[in-house]
């Protein structure tokens, strides 16, 4: 079953050299970050495409595993070209 969580947290991801890309690495350790202070004693592991370039507006999904057996779909809207993203869990 999918349950939409009211999780969302907001990130500024640097794209990468020469612009063409957002820094996946980047927003991949900032989302385990926050996760990490939402659900204290977990360890999290995000996976998102390695591709992605900078466009407002444009949406893209990224995993998120905890050492605990946890796992989250991401979803992540760019909120500008310059590499300001929001990501909600969508899915438990």
């Amino acid at each position: 079953m999918s349950v939409r969580l009211i999780a969302a947290g907001c990130l500024v991801v640097i794209a990468a050299a020469c612009g063409t890309r957002l820094d996946a690495v980047g927003l991949e350790t900032q989302i385990a970050d926050q996760l990490g202070g939402r659900f204290p004693g977990s360890t999290w592991v995000v996976t998102c495409p390695d591709d992605v370039e900078p466009a407002g507006g444009a949406t893209f999904a990224c995993e998120a595993k905890s050492d605990r057996d946890q796992s989250f779909g991401i979803e992540v809207t760019q909120d500008d070209a310059e590499g300001s993203v929001s990501w909600q869990i969508v899915e438990v």
